[in-house]
This record gives C-alpha cells, sequence and structure tokens, in this order.
C-alpha cells in the first residue's frame, strides 16, 4: 500500500468532504503521512473531528456573542438617552414647562423667573434659551409699556372728557331763555369729529334790542383747536359789550390773539348782529362759508357778499361790514364746512345744492327741527363712512315784535 497515495487521499478528503456515521455522528476526518529521515512516507496519521461539537460550540460562541451585542447595546442606548434626557429633552422640557406658566400665570412675567431654567448646554439649546430670555424680556417690556400707556390713555381720556364737558358748557345750551323769545325762533348744533372740536357757534344778546349769532371754524381740531376755540370766543362775547359793530369787534379780536399766536392756528367767522325791532342785520364775513337764507318765502338761497380773511390769519387787515334787513319769516342757516364737505365711501361730497334742497324740503319746520333733517339727510349720505371733520348748524328764523 502506497502510504504516500494514502496521505494524500486524507487530505483531499479533509478538504472535501465531511463523514456522517450512524454510531460516531457527524465527523470531518482527516490523515497526513509521516516520512521517515530518508524522506519515505512510513505512516499515516489520521484525525476524526466531531462536527455536531463544533457546531455546538459556535453556536454557544454566537449566543454569547449575542448577548455581548445586546447588553452592550441596552448599555449605550441607556448612556445615550441619559445624554439625551439631560442635554436635550429636559432643557426643552423645562423650557416648556415656564413658557405654559408665563402664558397662563397672572404674575408669570416675573424678570427673574426665567433665571429658574438657566440652561448651559453650549449648543442650539442654550441659544434658543437666550432667544427666549430676550423675548421675555421684550415682552415684558411691552407689557409695562402697555400698562403705562393703558394708565396715561385712561388719564387723558378722563381729562378729554373733563375738556369735552367743559366745552358743551361753553356752548349755548339749548334750554337757555335766548331760545325761546317770541321776537325769533333759533336753535344751533355742533358734532366734534372727535372728543372735542374747533367749531363753535355763539348767541347772545349785546343789548336789549339786539342778539347776536355767529358760528366759527378754527383751522385745526382736537383739544388744541378747542382750546383756540375758547379763547375766540371769550374775545368775541367780551368786545361785543362795548361795539354793535360785528366789523370793529372782529378786528380787536384779531389783534389779540395775534400778539401770541405762536402756533399759527386762525378762525373764520360769520358773526352777525340783528336789531329785534327792525330787522336790520348788520354781518361780516371773515372767511367762512356763505350764509344760506330764506326770504320773501323764495326759498333758501346762498347769498354772497363782500368778506375779509380770517381772524389771526393774516394781522391789521379790515374785516368788510354788510348788511341786510330780515321780515317775519325770513331765515338764516349758518354752518360749518364739516357739512357740506361731508363725504361718502365713493369721494362725493354732500354740497351746498343738497344743503338746499334739504332746507327747501323742510322749511316750514321750526330751527330745531330743519337742524335735525338736515343732520339725518348728512348721516344717511355718508353711510359707515366716518366723519372727519366738526359738523356745525345754527338755523334763526325772524319774527319780529309787536
Amino acid at each position: 500500500f502506497d502510504f504516500d497515495d494514502l496521505g494524500k487521499y486524507f487530505s483531499a478528503l479533509s478538504n472535501e468532504a465531511n463523514l456522517r456515521d450512524k454510531e460516531f455522528g457527524w465527523l470531518s476526518s482527516g490523515g497526513e503521512p509521516l516520512y521517515g529521515t530518508a524522506g519515505e512516507p512510513i505512516a499515516v496519521v489520521c484525525v476524526d473531528i466531531s462536527m455536531t461539537e463544533i457546531v455546538k460550540r459556535r453556536m454557544n460562541f454566537s449566543l454569547i456573542m449575542l448577548i455581548i451585542l445586546t447588553l452592550s447595546t441596552i448599555f449605550v442606548y441607556y448612556i445615550y438617552s441619559n445624554l439625551l434626557n439631560f442635554y436635550v429633552v429636559n432643557p426643552i422640557k423645562r423650557l416648556t414647562d415656564y413658557l405654559v406658566r408665563f402664558g397662563n400665570s397672572e404674575n408669570g412675567y416675573d424678570k427673574d423667573s426665567i433665571d429658574e431654567v438657566d440652561i448651559r448646554s453650549g449648543d442650539e439649546i442654550e441659544e434658543m434659551y437666550h432667544k427666549f430670555r430676550y423675548m421675555q424680556e421684550q415682552i415684558i417690556d411691552y407689557m409695562d409699556n402697555l400698562e403705562n400707556m393703558t394708565a396715561e390713555r385712561e388719564r387723558i381720556g378722563a381729562e378729554m372728557e373733563i375738556a369735552t364737558s367743559i366745552q358743551k358748557g361753553m356752548l349755548e345750551d339749548m334750554t337757555s331763555e335766548l331760545v325761546g323769545r317770541p321776537e325769533y325762533d333759533l336753535y344751533a348744533s355742533m358734532r366734534p369729529a372727535r372728543e372735542v372740536g374747533g367749531d363753535f357757534y355763539d348767541f347772545f344778546m349785546p343789548g336789549p334790542n339786539h342778539i347776536a349769532i355767529l358760528v366759527a371754524d378754527v383751522s385745526d381740531k382736537g383739544v388744541g383747536a378747542a382750546f383756540f376755540m375758547a379763547i375766540a370766543k371769550t374775545l368775541i362775547k367780551s368786545y361785543a359789550k362795548s361795539s354793535f359793530s360785528p366789523a370793529d369787534i372782529l378786528a380787536r379780536v384779531d389783534r389779540q390773539i395775534s400778539e401770541k399766536n405762536g402756533v399759527g392756528m386762525f378762525v373764520t367767522v360769520w358773526f352777525a348782529i340783528i336789531d329785534l325791532n327792525t330787522g336790520d342785520v348788520t354781518y361780516c364775513n371773515a372767511g367762512h362759508d356763505y350764509p344760506l337764507i330764506n326770504q320773501d318765502s323764495k326759498g333758501y338761497e346762498l347769498v354772497k357778499s363782500t368778506h375779509g380773511p380770517p381772524v389771526a390769519f393774516i394781522p391789521g387787515m379790515d374785516f368788510p361790514e354788510n348788511h341786510f334787513t330780515l321780515k317775519r319769516g325770513d331765515s338764516i342757516f349758518l354752518y360749518t364746512d364739516g357739512l357740506n364737505e361731508a363725504k361718502r365711501s365713493d369721494g362725493e361730497r354732500f354740497g351746498v345744492d343738497r344743503m338746499i334742497e334739504v332746507l327747501n324740503a323742510h322749511s316750514d319746520e321750526d330751527s330745531a327741527n330743519l337742524i335735525w333733517y338736515m343732520r339725518e339727510a348728512v348721516d344717511n349720505f355718508v353711510g359707515d363712512e366716518p366723519q372727519f371733520d366738526d359738523m356745525t348748524m345754527l338755523g334763526f328764523t325772524y319774527k319780529g315784535r309787536e
């Protein structure tokens, strides 16, 4: 038997095949020849290896590796989740809890409350924390300012109510004894565009046989205009005690106001003094809208005449004086430009023509109803468009003395 061939056989067998035997199980056999000193094969060494045992050990090894891998995964997950909670989840949760408290608590805008969060993660979470902190400070400042503004607005509102009350008190009351006299029918109305306005009307008796009527419009709106109005109205009434000339009275008022008129305001005035015995009207138009006059029952018409500049507009200018006579039943309608220039949403103005149409449609009414119809017509015309200017009207009908 050739030992060399036998060794080659077992070598090939060990590389290419595994043996299975009922008695010994799943075996893998291999052999190698042994050589003598002269290099001749003298024996063959054969080995049987149990593949069942090898597979078992491999399975055990795989199981151990699986356990180690599972434990390593759990350990890594535990470490990662703790780090994630520490650096990400917990800071975000603290920020979220704080923002919920900040939004819901009445005292949540305390400036020191966000210091309790104090995130120092050195990443985007910390940056977000600083952004929230800045936002909180801005909100707190805004709320503080809003609180101060609200308090200031309430204070201004209270002062405006006082100013409105004062201005209403300065305008002649329609329950005055001057309204219900038998010599004339008189009514006036002023509706400001704001809480207080720059328009004003007045009527008073500078003497037992005369009544003065006027409507005026200051060149601005609001508190400043109301203050200017109060000064002009007071001066006109004061100077009328010593003069029956509207031109002379307005000239004095013009000089008085122009001396210290640093704001550059001026006032347009239509001012008349009427002799209740004769119906003679002496009037002066200081840059104001022309009156609408109904004489001899011909209907209301726009009566134009020479007029001067507004009071305090060009200091030292003359104010031309004009005259006409009222008969029994004749009427005068005075107004400010807030009436004829009232506009609706398409930009169209109410205009003088519509005013004349309303007046003539209700010419038989007394002055109070006439003004009511005029106001109703304007309100229907403008609709929801906000009032942009003060609106003042005065109606006067001469009845004469017996």
